[in-house]
């Protein structure tokens, strides 16, 4: 899983330098910070969303939180050969009492859980 959640992460580094994205540095590490969190090595609350899926999704947000990185939700469809509609379907399913966009931006891990 960890590898596909990488190689995805990779095919949107290329299209991000294929197609000039301006400050798109920002967003990179927002979106490899959101993976670790969300994902958790397999065992976090996101790990049974489908790569392609969780990295869409987490971008999606992304972009709401980055200012000046300006990709299209197409685009960003596109990269992870999803449409449009699914990933804004699975944004805004509810998930423990928020919409799956609103906890994929705000979850936190505890750093003292064993």
């Amino acid at each position: 899983r960890i590898r596909a959640l990488y190689a995805f992460e990779e095919r949107l580094r290329i299209w991000i330098r294929q197609h000039k994205v301006a400050n798109a540095e920002s967003l990179l590490e927002w979106v490899t910070e959101r993976i670790q969190t969300l994902n958790g090595n397999g065992d976090g609350p996101m790990s049974d969303v489908s790569p392609n899926m969780l990295l869409a999704m987490i971008t999606i947000c992304g972009l709401e939180e980055i200012e000046g990185c300006k990709m299209t939700k197409k685009g960003i469809a596109e990269i992870f050969n999803l449409t449009v509609g699914g990933v804004n379907a699975k944004l805004n399913q509810k998930a423990l009492g928020a919409t799956i966009k609103l906890f994929i931006k705000t979850f936190k891990r505890d750093a003292g859980v064993a």
